[in-house]
């Protein structure tokens, strides 16, 4: 069981803990280093809309390594509920399943695992939510495995540490949605002017500061965000985490922003990001 508090708003930890495809699966253990070494989204049976962008049913899978390998196949739902009276609650469960057409792993001495974990997420205050957590494993083996299984539980309650992560994970996203915002802006832009001849950029003045960059301009840089030249001075380095050309590796990169977009993206209503993530769900998230 765990229970806890954390800083942050219900809608952008909500947007952190949905994962509808296999690539948001992959990003989203990357961040929040919830130990997943491989996953895969095996079916949706509810997908987000834009009436609703947290409810979302699907069936997964992942793998875990350590104390040793092992997999656990799951029906996965998320989604915000009311109560009668009125009080908004995010909720995360994962309940393990099993189907003839997804066989074990135990000829490659992968150990399948059976877990039920309930989440709840309630806004305390306007500033943090109250988490709550309640899990059962049955790991299928005992005896001389005994040893493995308590060491396989005390990675799970290391594990359960990186639910603080997922305010973290929201504003990583959110991130990567705004570089994949202006990437998109600027292939239109690029494909208008394809035919126009391209004059040499100036050095001008910084977007924030507006002060010159002087005569060389060596201090200006570009943000990913929105493009604007800005000075070393008003720039923040950021780690994006995104998928690879394959789609399949997640890499992290370091991006240049502007203190200015970085506070706009961080305050971005996750309600709204989700909704353009759903309209642009055919599109890769590759920054």
């Amino acid at each position: 069981m765990l229970l806890g508090t954390v800083v942050g708003k219900l809608e952008d930890f909500m947007y952190a803990v949905v994962a509808p495809s296999t690539e948001a699966m992959r990003i989203k253990s990357t961040l929040i280093k919830d130990g997943v070494v491989d996953c895969k989204l095996l079916h949706n049976v509810a997908r987000p809309t834009m009436d609703d962008p947290f409810h979302h049913i699907s069936v997964k899978w992942c793998m875990f390594s350590e104390p040793e390998f092992r997999d656990h196949v799951f029906l996965d739902s998320t989604g915000i509920a009311s109560t009668t009276t009125g009080e908004r609650i995010g909720y995360h469960l994962t309940h393990s399943i099993g189907f003839d057409q997804i066989p074990n792993f135990t000829s490659c001495d992968v150990a399948r695992c059976n877990m039920s974990v309930c989440s709840l997420y309630v806004q305390n205050t306007p500033s943090t939510v109250k988490i709550y957590v309640r899990g059962f494993f049955d790991f299928q083996q005992e005896g001389k495995y005994e040893l493995i299984n308590n060491a396989t539980l005390n990675t799970i309650a290391a594990q359960w540490v990186s639910f603080p992560r997922q305010v973290e994970c929201a504003d990583a996203k959110k991130l990567l949605w705004a570089i994949h915002k202006n990437n998109s802006r600027e292939s239109t832009t690029k494909e208008g002017k394809s035919k126009l001849p391209m004059a040499p950029p100036t050095p001008g003045l910084c977007k924030v500061c507006s002060k010159s960059f002087g005569f060389l301009g060596t201090s200006r840089k570009f943000c990913q965000a929105c493009n604007e030249q800005i000075c070393s001075r008003c720039s923040v380095m950021k780690s994006a985490v995104t998928l690879a050309l394959d789609q399949v590796t997640v890499v992290e990169k370091k991006r240049v922003f502007c203190v200015k977009c970085i506070n706009g993206i961080v305050r971005t209503d996750a309600v709204c990001v989700a909704r353009e993530e759903i309209l642009n769900a055919d599109k890769p998230m590759i920054a």
